[in-house]
């Protein structure tokens, strides 16, 4: 294994599979490629606004804060604008293993039910995505 995705956003979720990533990382020998997403708006006539500079400075901060966290690994860092699902299939033809955080949610019936984003990326990855569990 050479290239190991992570996704960033800051959330709890994240820093779970930051961890994970990291972990696997240092077993391996594995670069780590740090993916955070601003997400497209589009207003309602279906057009993409930019995205919020504010957004964009939040993500490009938790990925600093992320790499200063990684200390003897190999670390890039990738800040994209668009849909998060598939900027972050795109850049898994790259890479050997992605690796999420989700927002599971556990329904009465006892169905468990993973966030929008972590299942789109599951379906369309061309590489293992793994799921690491909130802490």
């Amino acid at each position: 294994m050479q290239r190991i995705d992570v996704g960033i956003d800051g959330s709890r979720e994240a820093a779970a599979a930051l961890m994970t990533a990291a972990h696997l990382a240092r077993s391996l020998d594995a670069r780590l490629r740090l993916v955070a997403v601003a997400e497209l708006r589009f207003d309602l006539a279906g057009h993409p606004r930019p995205s919020d500079p504010a957004e964009l400075d939040r993500l490009g901060r938790h990925l600093a804060h992320a790499v200063d966290d990684l200390a003897g690994l190999a670390v890039e860092t990738e800040l994209r604008e668009g849909l998060p699902d598939q900027i972050i299939q795109g850049l898994a033809r790259e890479s050997d293993l992605v690796i999420l955080g989700s927002r599971t949610t556990y329904g009465e019936s006892g169905r468990t039910s993973l966030g929008s984003i972590a299942t789109k990326v599951m379906r369309g990855a061309p590489c293992p995505v793994l799921v690491a569990p909130a802490p």
